[in-house]
């Protein structure tokens, strides 16, 4: 990260260069997109919550190439070749439960490396998930942007939950074991994603306006407007 003791020192001429600048970033590139209101980073792809123009994933393994003419590009392919894309009402945000690049496929039944005594991936860590204002919870089986199969990379909405709207105005949402916690107009809404294809409902923790959510061993921190 340009500014941080890391890049102190291991590349101290660069980060005087950018105290000389007064931290000001003189170089940025741009790429056409909806509202992004939520990111995050997984190996090669850049996953964006884009508000009405649903989710998508972004190829940015050249953001760093000089030699390629577009550093984030929507798809390598036409439309028929990919598609990386899912529409939905109003995204609002995404979570990905883990940021390591990961195969999960490569890790079950006969691929199993037992000598390794190593364990099967729970099976949440097959998708991305996806809040929405209107629509609630969407998963999305992101496993075929790691397959190792190019030809394939269509995804697909692998459920879409939102139980007597108990979801509507959902805003965030962060993880913690297979737990879920939704921020919604109503408050924090912990759901249960053991069997993530058969979400269950825990508990709902009545807060007003909550903004957003995040998990530190035993605590919930919870961003929200209080009104006297």
């Amino acid at each position: 990260m340009i500014g941080s003791y890391l890049h102190q020192y291991a590349y101290p001429d660069w980060f005087q260069h950018h105290q000389d600048n007064n931290q000001v970033l003189k170089t940025s590139h741009k790429h056409s997109a909806g509202k992004s209101q939520c990111i995050q980073l997984r190996g090669e792809y850049l996953y964006v919550a884009e508000g009405r123009k649903g989710m998508r994933a972004y190829d940015v393994a050249s953001i760093a190439n000089k030699g390629f003419s577009q550093r984030i590009i929507t798809s390598p392919a036409s439309p028929l070749g990919r598609d990386t894309h899912i529409p939905s009402r109003d995204a609002t945000c995404l979570l990905l439960p883990t940021t390591q690049p990961i195969a999960p496929a490569q890790n079950q039944g006969e691929l199993m490396r037992n000598d390794k005594m190593e364990q099967p991936f729970h099976p949440l860590f097959n998708y991305a998930f996806i809040s929405d204002a209107v629509e609630g919870l969407i998963l999305v089986d992101v496993n075929t942007l790691v397959d190792g199969e190019p030809s394939n990379n269509f995804f697909e909405r692998a459920l879409t939950w939102n139980p007597d709207n108990i979801l509507a105005g959902a805003k965030h949402v962060s993880i913690s074991g297979h737990y879920l916690y939704i921020a919604v107009e109503k408050g924090v809404v912990v759901v249960d994603i053991d069997d993530p294809l058969n979400p269950q409902v825990v508990t709902t923790i009545p807060l007003n306006d909550v903004r957003a959510t995040m998990l530190q061993f035993r605590y919930l921190f919870v961003n929200s407007v209080i009104c006297n």
